[in-house]
């Protein structure tokens, strides 16, 4: 049986963002006779980022600058709100939508018009009949899985493949949690959830919300953790008690937050030191400012640090050659958090808030702790002081679990042999 992979991502093998395909992409190789990506996100003629494997063919769907499609797609959005198509149509009748989500409804469906349209254009030459199955790979549950059902139905109604064809996608956060987005409304979530053949989470969280809260029946949600790679472990901890912080600086990772806990820290006259890995955003650098000055304001009592951007093979290398003690993430949202998956393959212990998929990563405080969303003020400082009291064999411990539970649950290497097989024999 000949089979052709489709993967529809949004920027992977240019730009940055999705970095888990970089440990899973090379793998599909043993099971498929072609595999076609397709960056349906970026602008015309970017230069890859990424190395591409042999063997694995890589295009931009986009045929012009990202920034100016997007100005296109809202601008077709105001036809969808004033003369909706039938699928607008019946989402409307389904959800009962504001005004504001309809037009995020409209220029849903406007943006994945223009990007079916152009994934179209990219695969006219492509001889879909030598192949016995096809299967589309969406890597987010959004505007790439809309495309992903469309190609389906294109290849069926246009090009007339008879052959099996499969859509799947993964879901993450943003794609799968309709109450962290703004409106509090994702489009067409019933759709598809019934169009699509499989829906892989990457959290049981994420799986259950799905199930949840919405009733139609159709795709197969099943939890695929995603992995990162073996990179050693940490240095053993050391005189200086070292917190640690990954993430970009906007505000859904409430850094203010954590410089509040960490300012009422009672060092008992030990060494103390925060570093935090990571940036603003891009066109936002004020905001990174602002929290640098509330951390010289608020922290008197620990020395602290802010090293900016890094590359993933920086922050692994800094991983490496530090002695860290545990990790902190108090965001007020997740999907399974990259950066405590990380940590625990170092064998840090971490410490987190209990969104998303993070309880699935804190082993009954073996390897950390696990607090509310919105916990008491002063509790992450007091499990910070727990933790800086410790003796030996109990850190010893903590980092032993942590990175039991990485080998367990979270090895690149493990999980995505098990991902790719299944992928081909769905």
């Amino acid at each position: 049986m000949k089979k052709l992979l489709l993967i529809l991502t949004r920027k992977y093998p240019y730009a940055f963002g999705e970095p888990f395909l970089e440990s899973e992409i090379a793998k599909h190789k043993d099971y498929q006779d072609r595999i076609i990506v397709l960056a349906q996100d970026i602008s015309a003629g970017e230069a890859p980022t990424r190395v591409i494997p042999d063997g694995i063919e890589a295009c931009i769907t986009s045929t012009g600058k990202r920034k100016n499609l997007r100005i296109s797609d809202w601008l077709h959005m105001l036809g969808q709100v004033l003369f909706p198509d039938s699928a607008v149509k019946e989402e409307r009748m389904q959800r009962k939508l504001s005004l504001s989500q309809k037009a995020f409804l409209g220029y849903f469906e406007a943006r994945t018009k223009r990007t079916l349209a152009e994934s179209v254009k990219q695969l006219e030459k492509v001889d879909f009949n030598a192949y016995d199955k096809i299967t589309i790979y969406s890597y987010w549950l959004f505007v790439n899985a809309a495309v992903a059902v469309g190609l389906r139905d294109y290849l069926r109604d246009e090009r007339g493949y008879q052959g099996k064809i499969v859509v799947l996608s993964r879901a993450h956060r943003y794609d799968i949690y309709e109450d962290v987005n703004k409106l509090n409304y994702l489009p067409f979530r019933n759709k598809l959830l019934q169009d699509m053949d499989y829906i892989f989470p990457c959290s049981r969280n994420g799986a259950d919300y799905l199930k949840n809260h919405y009733s139609v029946k159709g795709a197969e949600i099943q939890v695929a953790y995603l992995g990162s790679r073996d990179y050693g472990l940490s240095k053993e901890p050391d005189e200086v008690f070292h917190i640690l912080s990954v993430s970009r600086v906007v505000k859904v990772k409430r850094l203010e937050l954590l410089i509040d806990e960490l300012s009422k820290i009672d060092t008992g006259g030990k060494k103390v030191l925060w570093t935090h890995i990571g940036a603003g955003v891009e066109g936002k650098p004020a905001y990174f400012e602002s929290v640098k000055s509330y951390a010289q304001e608020k922290i008197k009592n620990i020395s602290f640090e802010f090293l900016g951007f890094m590359q993933n093979t920086e922050v692994y290398e800094y991983y490496r050659n530090n002695a860290i003690s545990v990790f902190v993430n108090v965001s007020a949202s997740e999907g399974l958090p990259v950066s405590l998956m990380e940590a625990s393959s170092f064998g840090i212990p971490v410490i987190a808030t209990d969104v998303g998929g993070s309880a699935e990563m804190i082993d009954s405080e073996r390897n950390g702790f696990l607090l509310q969303k919105d916990f008491p003020a002063g509790e992450l400082a007091q499990k910070l002081e727990i933790m800086l009291c410790s003796s030996a064999e109990e850190t010893a411990e903590r980092r032993k679990a942590a990175r039991e539970l990485w080998e367990k649950h979270y090895c690149a290497e493990t999980n995505y042999d098990r991902f790719v097989e299944m992928v081909s024999e769905l």
